[in-house]
């Protein structure tokens, strides 16, 4: 006699019995899935903008109608949340303080001249190093409080290059460094390029922790976007609260800074509390990527040619 056969046997059997002739368990909806030809690009990438676009909405409208709610130190970020979900999100660097949250594989970064400039080292290279090893990027280290021999010997061991230049407004004042009684440019990024020669390509990647010169330097970077003056492909930057000014002040400036970066087409596709040195609230991590560099990353993940 043979043996019984299983009831959840019987059940895959028939299943494969009324399926269409060749698929063998695998649908054409699956099948679609893979086969690029197949896929509405077009239509997925406007869905996408149109779920971003109206959760920059909805945060105007919270802050609008209900601002009053975020005037407390711990709650100013807390309407600034992610707009759009990055296909392949990567931790650069260990975990800890100091981490940054890139979106795009190695291999995408490696196709191509990658550049990234990160300003503020602050004795800490290892993001620099880890860009400059694993996307095999140039990479570009800028911090006016360091300018001693040791620190870019530091810097500079990582195979990142390094100037003592602050990131700002052209009309920026250059930083006193007390310690070593050097005074030291802070200049615009546009002017930045100029000086390595690097006017016209795209910045791959800008890493911004300068401990609060970040909302006048990344105005103008997000005007000169905006401008079509510089080109940036992704954003990371740790942006603080002043708490020598009011809950309200540093509200508004918050909430001017990514209106800026939306003008400049700007998405933000990670956040992440500093639970580190910052109690959570007095500083956050934001990574930005451009609608420009979002699409192409989209349309090669899912349409590639």
């Amino acid at each position: 006699m043979a043996p019984a056969v299983p009831c959840w046997l019987a059940l895959a059997l028939a299943a494969l019995a009324t399926a269409s002739p060749g698929v063998l368990g695998v649908d054409a909806r699956h099948r679609a899935h893979h086969d690029p030809r197949s896929v509405d690009c077009d239509g997925l990438w406007r869905r996408r903008m149109m779920l971003h676009d109206e959760l920059v909405a909805e945060r105007r409208r919270l802050l609008r109608d209900r601002g009053d709610a975020f005037k407390s130190e711990r709650l100013l970020f807390d309407p600034f949340e992610a707009t759009y979900t990055c296909p392949s999100l990567r931790r650069v660097t260990a975990f800890g303080d100091g981490g940054k949250f890139v979106c795009g594989e190695p291999f995408y970064f490696q196709s191509r001249r990658c550049l990234v400039y990160s300003v503020g080292v602050g004795g800490d290279s290892t993001f620099e190093k880890a860009v400059a090893s694993n996307f095999r990027c140039q990479v570009f280290a800028f911090d006016p409080s360091g300018d001693t021999d040791e620190y870019r010997a530091l810097t500079e061991s990582t195979g990142a290059t390094f100037h003592p230049w602050g990131l700002g407004p052209a009309a920026a004042e250059p930083y006193n460094n007390t310690h070593t009684r050097v005074v030291n440019d802070v200049v615009g990024l546009e002017d930045m390029q100029k000086r390595l020669g690097h006017a016209g390509r795209t910045i791959d990647i800008l890493k911004v922790d300068c401990e609060g010169c970040e909302y006048a330097a990344l105005g103008e970077v997000w005007a000169g976007i905006a401008a079509a003056k510089t080109r940036v492909g992704q954003v990371q930057v740790e942006l603080h609260i002043n708490r020598t000014e009011s809950a309200e002040v540093n509200l508004d400036r918050i909430a001017r800074f990514f209106d800026a970066a939306d003008d400049a087409d700007f998405m933000v596709f990670h956040k992440e509390r500093n639970q580190w040195g910052c109690d959570g609230y007095i500083c956050v991590e934001y990574a930005m990527l451009s609608k420009s560099e979002a699409r192409r990353m989209f349309y090669r993940e899912h349409c590639p040619t």
